[in-house]
């Protein structure tokens, strides 16, 4: 655990969620965590921001929240193969930019390539080397490689090579690579998303439960969109607040002069 002296915020890191209870009357939350050396906390909370996947949110809540963990459940995940690939040489000029996606339509084993030299060149530590980031599977997984249990990193490897070869002429042998598989790691926002998120947030709301969904799950699966709805939730957290008090504030204000009078 880490805990900032200045503020009062507890960090626990490689921690798992267990359980979220909700005390309605109460109008708080008590969240069981395990920690990476098997303890257990608990953390009394006023108000949840949910970063959890849908599906892993949909565990950790009490049954009697069962009709919320179904919906949940249907916001389903796939999983991809990512392949870090360092060269030697500047290979790509600096503005070459973030990359790019290969549109579904094209016959194509990968999902697109990062241009990591281009987006974080401090990461270069001054060399001249060119890093890249491959990216494949996805909603194609099993098709391209496999059984996720079962796969051979050799095989994704040697598709990120043909990639690069393909697509920006790279011919050699890396200098070194990378190569990881995430599992249930990119939701996927099937026919009939947006209602699933309106039901979401109408039970949520049903249940009187103070929390606030956001992550990828929902509303966007990219690092901005994650950034943007995560900076939104909190405004409007900290407007509610500012409502609560000035309303609080102005409650304070008329009994005072009630009295008075």
């Amino acid at each position: 655990m880490l805990t900032l002296e200045d503020n009062p915020i507890e960090i626990y890191n490689n921690s798992t969620v267990k359980q979220i209870a909700f005390n309605q009357s109460a109008k708080s939350a008590l969240i069981s965590i395990s920690t990476p050396d098997d303890s257990n906390v608990e953390i009394e909370a006023e108000y949840i921001f949910s970063s959890l996947p849908a599906n892993s949110l949909a565990k950790v809540l009490p049954k009697e929240y069962s009709d919320l963990s179904n919906v949940l459940n249907e916001i389903k995940t796939v999983n991809m193969a990512v392949v870090n690939l360092e060269f030697d040489g500047k290979l790509m000029a600096a503005d070459s930019g973030f990359g790019f996606l290969v549109p579904s339509c094209e016959d194509s084993k990968i999902l697109g390539i990062i241009y990591d030299s281009c987006v974080t060149p401090e990461f270069n530590a001054g060399q001249d080397i060119t890093r890249l980031t491959v990216m494949i599977g996805g909603e194609w997984f099993e098709e391209v490689l496999g059984d996720v249990d079962t796969v051979d990193e050799q095989k994704p490897l040697d598709i990120a090579l043909e990639a690069v070869a393909k697509y920006l002429k790279i011919n050699f042998d890396p200098l070194r690579y990378i190569v990881t598989i995430n599992r249930n790691c990119i939701p996927q926002y099937y026919l009939g998303h947006q209602r699933r998120l309106q039901t979401i947030d109408e039970l949520i709301k049903k249940y009187s439960m103070n929390m606030t969904l956001m992550g990828a799950s929902y509303q966007g699966f990219s690092v901005p969109d994650c950034i943007h709805f995560a900076k939104l939730s909190a405004e409007s957290y900290a407007n509610a607040i500012k409502g609560v008090a000035s309303q609080t504030h102005s409650q304070s204000s008329q009994q005072k002069d009630q009295i008075k009078q």
